[in-house]
């Protein structure tokens, strides 16, 4: 096992796990070839990795257009939650080859379970910041959305997580709006229902 937090490589099934705060962990599937490529680039951390080496250590006696490798790499940051300009887990050097970042360690197959809420970096801090204001006004005076922050905060979640996932759930409800092009109703419960009478 290899951790580089928030997940977790199983070298022994090939698989890769995303730990989860709340709930069960996350199998993630990736392809023979993808988990060869993570595996290497995990076992080489913090050292520049060429085309050349991966296709030797991956793609052994298989002619192989270099185009491969930078797919699979592209694979393994939509699986990762990763951008090329901003990475977190794995570094493009231009016409060089790839690196990766992140500090692994030697896991025990278990990721430690946290009581707060997480401190890596998940999603986009810029659009949590414009949307903060917005999502506390919108807690205050929708009732929809005010019943979920209440369940939220009477399961003992910290404030600051309930309005990332007020926010969260707000974003999905104005996508399915926009997507859809019909007015969002939700399911309020009876006493919801007749304040708005």
């Amino acid at each position: 096992m290899k951790d580089f937090p928030p997940f977790r490589l199983d070298t022994v099934n090939q698989c890769l796990w995303r730990h989860r705060y709340e709930g069960d962990d996350e199998r993630i599937l990736l392809t023979p070839k993808a988990f060869g490529v993570l595996n290497y680039l995990i076992e080489h951390a913090g050292q520049l990795v060429t085309h050349d080496e991966l296709l030797d250590a991956v793609w052994k006696d298989t002619f192989i257009q270099p185009q491969a490798v930078k797919k699979i790499i592209l694979d393994l940051r939509s699986a990762l939650g990763d951008q090329a300009k901003n990475p977190l887990f794995i570094e493009t050097l231009h016409r060089r080859g790839y690196r990766f970042i992140a500090a692994v360690s030697e896991g025990t197959g278990m990721l430690p379970r946290f009581s707060g809420s997480p401190t890596i970096p998940i999603g986009n801090a810029r659009l949590r910041k414009a949307l903060w204001m917005v999502v506390l006004n919108a807690v205050r005076c929708n009732p929809w959305l005010r019943q979920y922050y209440e369940r939220l905060r009477a399961a003992g979640k910290p404030g600051k997580v309930a309005v990332i996932a007020a926010m969260r759930k707000l974003l999905a409800a104005v996508w399915s709006v926009a997507t859809h092009r019909r007015p969002f109703v939700p399911h309020l419960p009876p006493i919801y229902e007749e304040r708005a009478q």
